[in-house]
């Protein structure tokens, strides 16, 4: 393959034409196993609420810290992929991602476990867009549209059965161990990613990195997140719900406008000016609203008001 990145053609030489499959799937495998993980300690939510005597309200962080660190260090996909090369920032989320796990299955409180799924957050931000980028890199443009659905694929294939999972994990042993399944897959991916995995374009300048966009992003995104999700329990129109929301949206703004002066930007507003991307945007955004609800909301109901096991809840998501 044609290519003005050393770091692939060396990859190509080493390995042949299949190295593109390789490449893909280990990035897939890396994206599915984290992506696996963003649901499978759903089922697990009213086990963390009787083991540690919290509501649903802080419970319910167990998830949505996952969700929320992962949106924000997405945007660092670029930089670290051009800083650090492909291969590194691949070890680098994997390595946060098990001690996250660990941090998660150990945790005696609900601070400590939410911290791990921060840290899980943050790598699985990582490398999903590392895996659609691969396989990009790695192939022709007339057989890109192929690698990018078989990742695609992978990446929503695995939350549907994250609950099933977690939920077997659950009754077969403890809840703490839904946080250890994934590790035989993470070293899988690893041994992979050391692998396959381009290392970093010597011909690439290293990149400078939007510190004060970036903290913006994470300030917009934690008081957003943490005022609707305690909403109910301080009240919709207390001054502190008040207060977060006005400095999450004021955050937001100033975010934007960083962007849209930056020299390299994380984000660059002006993308959405395209009416394709815009689109492509708002169904993305559509499709992971209903997913990560149901994948969330079903197997809580099912058990707290229908007294499902935590099996039997997780396989009520499996045929959707």
């Amino acid at each position: 393959m044609q290519t003005d990145n050393p770091a692939i053609a060396r990859q190509f030489e080493r390995f042949g034409p299949s190295y593109r499959w390789w490449a893909t799937a280990c990035g897939m495998l890396a994206s599915m196993t984290m992506v696996l993980s963003s649901t499978i300690v759903n089922v697990s939510i009213p086990s963390i609420m009787g083991a540690f005597g919290i509501g649903q309200d802080l419970a319910q962080w167990a998830s949505t810290a996952f969700l929320t660190t992962m949106v924000a260090s997405q945007l660092l996909n670029s930089w670290t992929s051009r800083f650090i090369g492909p291969r590194n920032t691949c070890l680098m989320a994997l390595g946060v991602f098990a001690a996250g796990a660990v941090l998660a299955a150990v945790s005696p409180s609900i601070e400590v476990l939410i911290l791990g799924r921060i840290m899980q957050g943050f790598s699985a931000g990582l490398v999903q867009p590392l895996a659609l980028a691969t396989a990009v890199a790695v192939f022709p443009p007339e057989r890109r549209g192929l690698a990018v659905g078989t990742v695609g694929m992978g990446i929503a294939l695995a939350p549907t059965f994250g609950p099933l999972v977690g939920g077997v994990t659950i009754d077969l042993v403890t809840w703490r161990h839904v946080f250890i399944v994934p590790l035989p897959l993470v070293a899988l991916s690893a041994i992979m990613a050391l692998t396959f995995m381009p290392a970093r374009n010597p011909l690439e300048k290293k990149p400078s990195f939007d510190w004060p966009g970036f903290i913006l992003l994470c300030v917009a995104l934690i008081t957003l997140m943490a005022g609707i999700g305690n909403a109910q329990r301080w009240g919709w129109e207390s001054a502190k719900f008040l207060l977060f929301m006005l400095i999450g949206i004021l955050s937001a703004v100033l975010f934007v406008a960083t962007q849209l002066r930056s020299k390299s930007p994380l984000l660059d507003p002006k993308l959405f000016l395209d009416a394709r991307f815009a689109s492509a945007v708002a169904v993305a955004f559509a499709f992971g609203l209903g997913n990560f609800a149901t994948n969330y909301s079903i197997p809580l109901f099912t058990q707290t008001i229908q007294g499902y096991t935590a099996t039997k809840a997780g396989l009520v998501l499996v045929p959707a």
